[in-house]
């Protein structure tokens, strides 16, 4: 039979294991979500830019 204290430390180890998920968890979704969206929905075009074909490649390009 385990005395109370010892009870009470596993307890407790439970409960830090279970918040170190949760913030764990949180920390992966907001990562993900941050590092995935569009970089501030900039919108090459209306600066100047233009796609174009250079060495089979596409590429933003601006005329000078």
């Amino acid at each position: 039979m385990l005395h109370g204290a010892m009870r009470n430390l596993i307890a407790a180890r439970g409960v830090r294991r279970a918040i170190a998920l949760v913030l764990l968890s949180i920390t992966t979704v907001l990562t993900i979500g941050v590092t995935s969206s569009p970089a501030h929905a900039w919108n090459p075009a209306d600066d100047g830019w233009h796609k174009c074909y250079i060495d089979g490649k596409w590429m933003w390009c601006k005329d000078l």
